[in-house]
């Protein structure tokens, strides 16, 4: 399972992360809910190794077999997505590991795989050739020959912090046209239903795969405390302040253990899990009836729910929490 993603490999991510960490990407619009179930959507599949968010893209994917997905994640019921934008972020990653992984041992093992998987009304195209060569403005005919230090060459072209400029620079200096037919192959957009929609989807899957902890008499409490301690559990990667790369990395073995070991009713995590699956609930209920949001208003409420989760896990993992909670909802 690990031969795939060797030290050598997870240097090359690291490179790569280390040049986005100070690009102005929006960080303030990390943890939509709609991204974070996407990422427990693909924790949950058979040959995954692990997940991770906010790394190279909204939500990347490790698999058993050498494949790596780089995701971005749009939740646009009426918005017509960026496709310039989306599609060079996305052939911007899949350059650069390209480039990286010119003389590794590991090239044919691992696969960088991109994909935008979104939920929308109308169907999404992907660009043609003419289309690409157009959003990349410049493209050379062969690929590049000296790849001596690629590594510093790649880093001083992302010497701005700003993403449009280092794509710019990168495209102008590396991008070729067979790598630009290759990333056009293996771009895939993925139609995800909408967002309550999928996280029935998800209740049931976790549903199938816990299904020994499932009482029939409880079962609507038991796929809450499924989902919420799901949510818990990715949720708790935007607490942290990573150091590094494994900081970074949601194990699907990590993230089952965490489930199995606090499904229980006689448990805090599992009343934390309870209430903090019925604040998703009305997240959720408030973003389907609200199609014509703004991004700033969005993001406003994401930041008030993030919040709303974090305050339930801190306070309500206790007795004392658990009575001032309900308390707060009723003195009956």
């Amino acid at each position: 399972m690990e031969t795939y993603f060797t030290e050598e490999v997870q240097h090359k991510f690291e490179i790569m992360y280390e040049c986005d960490q100070a690009r102005d990407a929006s960080a303030n619009l990390r943890g939509f809910l709609f991204q974070d179930l996407v990422a427990i959507e693909f924790l949950l599949e058979e040959d995954v190794q692990y997940v991770a968010s906010e790394f190279l893209e909204d939500v990347d994917v490790a698999y058993n077999d050498g494949n790596f997905k780089v995701i971005q994640v749009k939740y646009y019921p009426k918005t017509r997505p960026n496709m310039k934008e989306i599609a060079t972020d996305l052939y911007f990653q899949y350059l650069r590991f390209d480039l990286l992984n010119n003389n590794s041992h590991n090239q044919n093992k691992i696969k960088l795989k991109p994909q935008l998987v979104i939920y929308r009304d109308e169907t999404v195209s992907k660009p043609d050739l003419a289309k690409m060569r157009s959003y990349i403005g410049t493209i050379l005919s062969k690929k590049p020959t000296d790849l001596t230090d690629i590594e510093l060459k790649l880093k001083s072209d992302i010497s701005t912090q700003k993403k449009e400029l280092q794509k710019e620079q990168v495209f102008s200096n590396w991008s070729y046209e067979q790598s630009v037919i290759d990333f056009l192959n293996d771009f895939e957009i993925i139609k995800k239903s909408n967002i309550e929609q999928l996280q029935s989807e998800i209740e049931n899957k976790l549903e199938i795969i816990f299904q020994s902890y499932v009482v029939s008499e409880l079962r609507e409490q038991h796929r809450k405390i499924l989902m919420g301690l799901a949510i818990i559990f990715i949720q708790g990667r935007y607490r942290t302040q990573p150091s590094g790369i494994e900081d970074i990395l949601i194990r699907k073995k990590d993230f089952i253990d965490y489930i199995q070991n606090h499904i229980t009713f006689h448990n805090d995590k599992s009343i934390v899990a309870y209430i903090s699956a019925l604040a998703t609930e009305e997240y959720e209920m408030i973003i389907s009836e609200n199609d014509g949001l703004s991004k700033d208003q969005s993001l406003r409420l994401n930041i008030i729910y993030r919040n709303t989760i974090e305050w339930i896990v801190e306070y309500c993992s206790n007795l004392e929490g658990q009575f001032c909670i309900v308390n707060t909802l009723s003195t009956d």
